[in-house]
């Protein structure tokens, strides 16, 4: 719901810090923030170190060097834009109510100004007051047409996530993806050289499906569309970056691509995530599983898991710390643990799903069976899965591939919710199933920040039931 803090513009130092990222260099990035760090005395030179660290996902000293500007800020204005940075790297650190100090500080000075306003919508949300943050969201509305156009854009784009929570689908999921592109949020600006696709039927047509932007879990998403497309007479090809992708999706029998050397030139294309808002899908026409598995040879590599005669259990605690919204979405492992073995006890095996970031934790429960050192690519994840009996997992792709495999699927999710956990169910399905997946799937709602007391009390609650 927010944007980043605003600290200073592109220099040396940023490229060369954003190069060692991409090269993946994160330790060595720091270290190279942290020579220039000891040497920054003027206010634009501290900005810009507190912004660096944030790139490198270090909050300790985020925080602490913004706070530095705002001690160094003179003017009213520097105050100002200091309270307000700090504002937004508070909710980005999960921290809402140290963003509300901030955000109530500059709405002091200038009450009516709209990006203190979406700030404290954002913040308020994150604390589970949904009501009261959406009266600072209509307060927004009322004033729309005195905004400008990023405004503007903002505010809809927070607006899609209550109309999708009011059951009013396509409304708010356009909201929602729209906005987000145009804000550049984690949509890419490029667009391709053919004619642009926004609904309609044109049987034998090539439409290329560009994946804009998003995560893995969202390719797993989106790659569905496909099948809905052909039976309206479309050639859909789906473009994706990322090679292991590539190979699952082409196994699945998906037209995939990684360049557009072969696509016809009078092609058309779209936006991947798009696709239902041109199709006007219903919310009961988006549910599918079993689109996406492992290949044979994959399956081979896992069919050991079945000869393991006890209840099988996944285990998933945490995605890439890079993601923005990571902090909000970490689920503590002790009290998936706790609550799994609440109504288990060690009558069944576990298993790590955990790669990378978190899975040093891991070792705090040597009952969890780690076999990720096998896992080589998404192709050993998909044929693992389908081996499972159970999966409790935060919100990361492992949840989507879990679901599509059709594993029983707990998802911990939370306040900040990703658009595919928004909204009712359909008709006639549980309180606790999302629109996107079968019954395999079941939802447990974070209602507090940083407390998960309620969604692993339901959680238990309903394994207990389904024993």
């Amino acid at each position: 719901m927010s944007d980043k803090p605003k600290f200073g513009d592109n220099d040396p130092l940023s490229i060369v810090i954003e190069y060692l990222e991409k090269a993946n260099q994160d330790h060595l990035a720091e270290q190279v923030i942290d020579v220039f760090a000891k040497t920054a005395t003027q206010l634009e030179q501290v900005n810009l170190i507190a912004k660096l660290y944030l790139d490198v996902r270090n909050f300790k000293k985020t925080e602490h060097y913004a706070k530095k500007v705002l001690d160094m800020a003179q003017t009213p204005d520097e105050k100002y834009n200091a309270r307000a940075n700090l504002a937004k790297l508070y909710n980005n650190f999960n921290e809402p109510s140290k963003s509300l100090f901030y955000s109530r500080l500059n709405k002091a000075v200038d009450p009516e100004n709209p990006e203190v306003k979406l700030e404290m919508l954002f913040s308020t949300y994150l604390l589970g007051e949904k009501e009261k943050a959406r009266e600072i969201l209509n307060d927004l509305k009322s004033k729309f047409h005195t905004y400008d156009e990023r405004t503007r854009d903002t505010i809809l784009f927070n607006e899609g996530t209550y109309l999708m929570e009011e059951g009013k689908f396509l409304e708010g999921l356009g909201a929602f993806l729209l906005n987000v592109k145009k804000l550049k949020l984690w949509f890419s600006p490029e667009e391709l050289p053919y004619k642009f696709w926004n609904g309609g039927a044109y049987p034998g047509k090539t439409l290329v499906l560009f994946m804009e932007g998003g995560g893995i879990g969202d390719e797993f998403i989106t790659i569905r569309w496909m099948n809905k497309l052909k039976e309206i007479g479309f050639n859909p090809v789906y473009y994706t970056s990322r090679p292991d992708l590539h190979k699952i999706f082409t196994n699945c029998g998906y037209d995939c691509i990684m360049n557009f050397d072969n696509v016809p030139k009078d092609a058309l294309w779209t936006y991947a995530m798009q696709v239902p808002l041109y199709l006007k899908s219903k919310p009961e026409e988006v549910s599918m599983s079993g689109y996406l598995y492992a290949s044979e040879e994959a399956k081979k590599k896992w069919a050991w898991l079945k000869e393991t005669p006890r209840k099988k259990i996944g285990v998933r605690w945490q995605g890439n710390s890079k993601n923005e919204r990571d902090l909000h979405r970490q689920v503590p492992l002790d009290g998936i643990m706790e609550t799994l073995k609440s109504v288990y006890g060690n009558d069944v095996d576990y298993y790590s799903l955990q790669i990378g970031d978190g899975a040093e934790q891991a070792k705090n429960y040597p009952e969890l069976i780690d076999v990720t050192g096998d896992i080589k690519s998404y192709d050993d994840t998909f044929a693992m899965l389908e081996n499972l009996d159970l999966v409790v997992t935060s919100c990361t792709s492992v949840l989507h591939a879990s679901a599509i495999v059709g594993t029983q699927t707990m998802c911990m999710i939370p306040i900040s919710a990703y658009f595919t956990w928004l909204g009712p169910p359909t008709e006639g399905r549980d309180t606790n199933t999302s629109i996107w997946y079968p019954d395999n799937v079941r939802v447990f709602k974070q209602v507090k920040t940083k407390n998960w007391d309620k969604p692993f009390f339901e959680l238990k609650k309903y394994l207990k039931n389904e024993k």
